[in-house]
This record gives structure tokens, C-alpha cells and sequence, in this order.
């Protein structure tokens, strides 16, 4: 059988792109009003290792965004709980969006912005501004055949589609009002996200973005925005994120009223039925002390029947399984699993609260004086 051709790393294939050339096209007004700066279109060397990423490792992550179909850089968003924009504020940014665009951003006063190396960062905001590893990768020197050109007919069109919904005022507004402000860019993620991205600061940008946020700024007011830290301005050519995120961890809260109504909690699912008024840590030990009676009778041929209702076991903790109900005497909101599925106890498993967030749990086994005594004295301690 032939064997599986290895797929390249990102940090090879990262090795193999030469370095590359970015062309400011236009400052941008986007969907909420967020204010970006567009380049031309992705140059050959990017495009070739977007499509190797792709081919290589696209069933490992999800599909690529909207965001990173066309290079741009995001430069601020409306501040938190600010209004959509009105046409009147609409009119005026994309005026001075045009203005800078032209005055800042022709070919003969911004030249490209020549790009040696991309990173990859792990993120706890999608604003970059914090972030948990940013790991930087050289790009190579351009060889003899490297196709080093600029965007093709295709990107430039894409850049030129996207910037031509801005040319009517009136029928982008609900898309310049769409929600959407600061925090979509600087609220912490509940996991990190990963991204392959060139940083721009100091790549001779910076003199136009200080003009085009002093237009901004003029037009509409010092305090509308909220403008990107320049440290963490970026290109995002490829989010890294897997296919299927990892569910949000479920986090104890550890104050202690907090604590105290989870215990509770607990002890109510261990060894009450759903229709039960609340139990408490003494019921818990009755309901123990009935238990070790009753362990005797259970190695001398007591067999529980669906009329008695005696003993009450669950699991310590919850049990996961792929394929079983998932109610324990209380909904799946009570018991906090965020859809982990459960399974019942088996009826040998038999739990006492410690007091704390766990359960001690006793197998008992098969009937037999000696696994009565076993559990007897777990129990105990």
C-alpha cells in the first residue's frame, strides 16, 4: 500500500513564500462602520500559499472567513454602546475616506509596503491586541521563476467590488448601521483564536493613517471611534481556527455563596427525586444511615422493586457517554453539562456528599457481607 505523502508545516511552507509587496488601495468604510485600510489584492507568493494552506490542511480548519478574501487592515470601531451611524455621519466619513485615499494612498505618495516576514499568533481578542504567543517567521529571498507579480485581474476585482458598495450612501447605510462596535474586536475570547497574519506597523503606513484619523476625527467628532492600538496592527491572511472550536470550559465560581448553592445543588440531584422538596446535608447523612441498614438485607436476597424508594445512587461527579439519556433527576441546565451526555448510575455505585463540590463514591459490587462492610466503612470515613 503507498503510503500517505506528509503535508508541509505552516512554518515550511511559510519558508518556502518569498517576500512580497503590499499595495494601499483606499481606506474603507465597512459593514458597522468600521474604518479599514484596503490594499490592491493579494500578490502571487500569498495567494500561492493561501491555496497550498487550503489544499493541504483545509480539513483541519474551518473555511476562510469574508475578512481575509481581500487584504485590509482594521483600524477602529464605533465606541462601545455608540448609535449606528447616521447618513449624515456615513456621508462625511466616506468623504474623508475618498479624500485620504487620494491624497495619502496614491501609488506615487504610499509605495508598497514590502512584507519579510508573517506570524503566527494565538489571540485572546480578534484586535491582536492581546495576545497569548505570537510566534514570527522569515519569508525567503525571491528566486530565479518565482512568480513575485502583484494582484491579479481577479483580486483587483474583488477589492474593486467591495469598495464600489460604498459609492451609494443610501443603499449602504443598513449595512454601515449593522450591529457591531469595539467590543467585537476587544472582548476576550472564552478559548484563543489562531491566525496567520503580517503585521504592518512601521512598513510606512503610519504617516497616513495619523492624516486619515485627524479627518475622521474633524468630520464626526473625537468620539466616535475607538482606534486600534498601531503594535497590533495587522493583515490576516488566514485564520487558523479549527473546524469544530472547543466547547466554552464551564468555570466554578469559588465564592463561597457561590460554592454553597452549587453543594446544594448537588446534593438535591444525588439523593432527591424531581417532585422532592430540597434536601440538606442532614437529610443526606439520614438517607446514608438508612443505606447501611438496608446493606445487610441486600447480601440476604433484598431485591429493590420499582415501589420502594430507599436508596437513591448517582455517580461522583457525571459519567459521559455517547449514548444515554440525558436526564439524572433534573434538567441538563441544572446539572451544568453544557450537552455532555449522561448515563444513570448503576445501582451498585453509592454516594454521600463530602461538603465540598465532589461526591465520595463506594462500588459496591455484588452482594455479599464482604462489599457491605467495604462500603460500610468507606462511609464512615
Amino acid at each position: 500500500m503507498a503510503s500517505r505523502q506528509r503535508a508541509s508545516t505552516l512554518p515550511e511552507m511559510v519558508a518556502d513564500t518569498p517576500c512580497f509587496d503590499l499595495q494601499p488601495r483606499a481606506f474603507l468604510v465597512a459593514w458597522s462602520g468600521v474604518l479599514t485600510c484596503a490594499f490592491a489584492g493579494w500578490p502571487a507568493p500569498v495567494a500561492t500559499l493561501k491555496s497550498r494552506i487550503d489544499a493541504e490542511h483545509a480539513d483541519a480548519m474551518d473555511i476562510e472567513a469574508p475578512g481575509s478574501k481581500f487584504p485590509k487592515v482594521t483600524l477602529a470601531a464605533l465606541r462601545e454602546g455608540r448609535a449606528p451611524l447616521s447618513e449624515m455621519e456615513l456621508r462625511a466619513l466616506l468623504a474623508a475616506a475618498e479624500e485620504c485615499s487620494r491624497s495619502c494612498l496614491a501609488s506615487s505618495k504610499a509605495p508598497p509596503m514590502r512584507v519579510s516576514s508573517l506570524a503566527v499568533t494565538l489571540w485572546q481578542c480578534g484586535s491582536h491586541e492581546r495576545l497569548l504567543s505570537r510566534h514570527d517567521m522569515a519569508l525567503r529571498d525571491a528566486k530565479p521563476g518565482d512568480d513575485t507579480s502583484g494582484p491579479d485581474a481577479s483580486q483587483q476585482a474583488y477589492v474593486s467590488e467591495v469598495l464600489a458598495e460604498t459609492t451609494d450612501p443610501v443603499a449602504y447605510l443598513p449595512m454601515a448601521q449593522r450591529p457591531g462596535d469595539i467590543r467585537r474586536y476587544r472582548e476576550v475570547r472564552s478559548w484563543p483564536g489562531s491566525s496567520l497574519v503580517a503585521f504592518v506597523g512601521g512598513l510606512g503606513l503610519d504617516d497616513a493613517l495619523v492624516t486619515f484619523r485627524e479627518r475622521v476625527e474633524a468630520a464626526v467628532g473625537p468620539d466616535v471611534y475607538e482606534w486600534m492600538s498601531p503594535a497590533a496592527l495587522h493583515c490576516t491572511i488566514r485564520a487558523l481556527s479549527p473546524a469544530a472550536p472547543p466547547k466554552e470550559a464551564v468555570i466554578q465560581d469559588e465564592r463561597p455563596q457561590a460554592r454553597q448553592q452549587q453543594n446544594q445543588r448537588q446534593c438535591e440531584l444525588a439523593f432527591c427525586s424531581r417532585d422532592s422538596p430540597p434536601c440538606s446535608h442532614t437529610a443526606v447523612r439520614w438517607h446514608v444511615v438508612l443505606l447501611l441498614f438496608l446493606l445487610p438485607l441486600w447480601s440476604h436476597g433484598f431485591h429493590r422493586t420499582p415501589g420502594d424508594s430507599v436508596v437513591v445512587v448517582v455517580v461522583c461527579g457525571w459519567r459521559r457517554s455517547a449514548a444515554a439519556p440525558t436526564t439524572l433527576w433534573g434538567t441538563a441546565s441544572e446539572k451544568r453539562t453544557r450537552g455532555w451526555p449522561l448515563r444513570r448510575a448503576a445501582s451498585t455505585d453509592v454516594c454521600m456528599s463530602t461538603g465540598s463540590s465532589n461526591m465520595a463514591c463506594v462500588h459496591v459490587g455484588e452482594p455479599s457481607t464482604s462489599h457491605a462492610a467495604r462500603a460500610s466503612s468507606r462511609l464512615a470515613t
